[in-house]
C-alpha cells in the first residue's frame, strides 16, 4: 500500500470518529473549509481508484 494512501486514510478515519460526537462536529464543521473538503474528495476519488484496480 502506498505510504500517502495510507496516511489519508488513517487521517479519515481519525475524522469518522469526531463526528459521533457533536460538539467535536460542530466544531470540525467550523474548520473545514470548502477547498479543504474539496481536497478531501479528490483525495477519496483517488483511492476509491487505487482500489478498484486492486480488485481487477
Amino acid at each position: 500500500m502506498k505510504e500517502e494512501n495510507l496516511l489519508f486514510i488513517s487521517k479519515m478515519d481519525d475524522l469518522s470518529i469526531i463526528t459521533r460526537y457533536p460538539e467535536d462536529l460542530r466544531k470540525m464543521i467550523s474548520l473545514f473549509s470548502d477547498v479543504y473538503t474539496k481536497d478531501i474528495l479528490n483525495q477519496t476519488k483517488l483511492i476509491q481508484q487505487w482500489i478498484k484496480e486492486l480488485l481487477i
